[in-house]
């Protein structure tokens, strides 16, 4: 009856239909996106898991490396270092020989017990204990008594020179003999000469002696009965031995306070002379660090300077000073650089003042030294003057093989004398016998070398 009937029925009937049809598959996207959504999320959540444990495992693997490496940076620094604190306490580090030198039997003991010339001077304050210690049931420590007024006895002084000379001109075969004559008469004066400064450093020479003739016959024989090992420690113990010993006579000289005579300024010049010597074996010593071969360095110019002040007319002094700019001269940058940080001024030395050393010991002793021409010639060499340096290399050569074929020729004729009259002779040249392959063998080297800068 109401006229708006068929059009609300039509409606109601529309929205029956609509509501009870299936919606087309098109219709519906949402739950489609929400399930590749969560899909997406889940593998980038996966894959980021995976990168992430990745990287994390690479970057414990690189700090793991790198503290790996570190560590054994460390051990390298730590392992140089106790090498470096081994050496400095084996400095100075006296050896059985050594102790021959300065210790009494126990016989002596009590009467003679400033034997011990103050051995421990130098050494570090560990070994100086132990040593102390060692010994302190037999003898004491003391310096060595005041020097006396007069110089060392001319028959004395006569003696001990012929057979340190007698050692310079024996051929390799006897030169060790020789040198233990030597060294052992030394041990026989010494309770009544120690004082002398006279009689130290030709002590201290004697030493000398014992470590030249076992360094370069040994070497040169190639004896295998010694390891390398055992042959550089029993260099190093004469060294100490003999570097004890010219500290001493060094101290000896400073205590007189003055010298007068000339005899003693000799003794005084020797005696600063050897103290330099064993310095500068001291500082070429492989077991020495190369903080402590810098601070030799410097006590050798000292010693050096004050040898040739008090005889500026000794030719092997300037040869040494010569050396010794010609040594700093040829320092590397490292070196350099590592001395400038230890010392405020760092030791310097030009070509030009090794050459003037080496050119006045040549003048005052011409043709004397074969050391000395290869030295003038490696000078001239780092000069670019090779034509001088090939004619201070034949100047030595020529030194070395005329004084050979010398001592061939003159043998027949002295062979009846006894070796201490023929150490009375003069030699042409200073090298040592025993030191003369040696040399001859560093020119043989040399030649080509600077044959190969001169003009065809």
């Amino acid at each position: 009856s109401d006229p708006d009937f068929p059009s609300l029925a039509r409606l109601t009937d529309a929205v029956r239909d609509n509501t009870s049809s299936p919606i087309p598959s098109e219709t519906r996207p949402s739950g489609v996106s929400l399930t590749h959504l969560s899909t997406a999320f889940a593998a980038g959540f996966a894959l980021g898991a995976v990168v992430g444990l990745l990287s994390a495992d690479a970057l414990f693997s690189s700090h793991r490396l790198r503290s790996r490496n570190r560590n054994d940076h460390l051990e390298e620094q730590v392992e140089i270092i106790r090498r470096d604190l081994d050496q400095l306490r084996s400095v100075g580090r006296p050896s059985p020989v050594a102790f021959e030198v300065y210790v009494d039997d126990d016989e002596g003991a009590g009467e003679d017990d400033d034997e011990f010339f103050d051995v421990t001077s130098g050494m570090s304050g560990e070994m100086s204990s132990e040593i102390s210690a060692r010994f302190s049931s037999t003898m004491s420590l003391f310096s060595v008594p005041p020097p006396p007024d007069q110089p060392l006895p001319c028959a004395v002084a006569e003696e001990l020179d012929a057979l340190a000379a007698a050692v310079r001109l024996a051929s390799s075969s006897s030169a060790v003999d020789a040198a233990n004559r030597a060294f052992n008469r030394c041990l026989e004066y010494k309770k009544q000469y120690k004082q002398y400064p006279g009689f130290l450093w030709r002590f201290a020479r004697a030493s000398h002696l014992m470590w030249m003739t076992s360094t370069l016959v040994g070497h040169t024989a190639g004896s295998s009965s010694n390891s390398a090992g055992d042959g550089n420690l029993a260099d190093n113990h004469w060294i100490d031995a003999g570097l004890s010993i010219a500290r001493s006579a060094v101290r000896q000289v400073e205590a007189a306070n003055a010298v007068v005579e000339q005899e003693a300024v000799g003794d005084a010049a020797r005696s600063y002379q050897w103290l330099a010597i064993f310095l500068g074996l001291s500082a070429t010593s492989s077991s020495t660090p190369v903080s402590q071969r810098i601070q030799l360095g410097y006590e050798f110019l000292k010693n050096i300077n004050t040898a040739i002040e008090l005889d500026p007319n000794h030719a092997y002094c300037h040869i040494l000073k010569g050396r010794w700019c010609f040594e700093v001269y040829n320092l590397s940058w490292l070196e350099r650089q590592f001395a400038s940080r230890l010392f405020a001024a760092p030791p310097t030395a030009t070509l030009e003042e090794a050459m003037a050393e080496f050119l006045e010991a040549e003048r005052l002793e011409p043709n004397r030294w074969a050391i000395n021409s290869i030295f003038l010639a490696k000078c001239e060499y780092a000069g670019s003057h090779y034509a001088e340096a090939m004619r201070w290399l034949e100047t030595a050569e020529n030194l070395l093989r005329c004084e050979d074929c010398s001592n061939e020729s003159d043998h027949d004729a002295e062979s009846e004398d006894s070796e201490e009259e023929r150490a009375l002779t003069t030699s042409s040249i200073g090298d040592a016998v025993v030191e003369r392959p040696a040399l001859l063998a560093e020119i043989q080297a040399l030649k080509p070398r600077y044959r190969a800068y001169l003009p065809s």
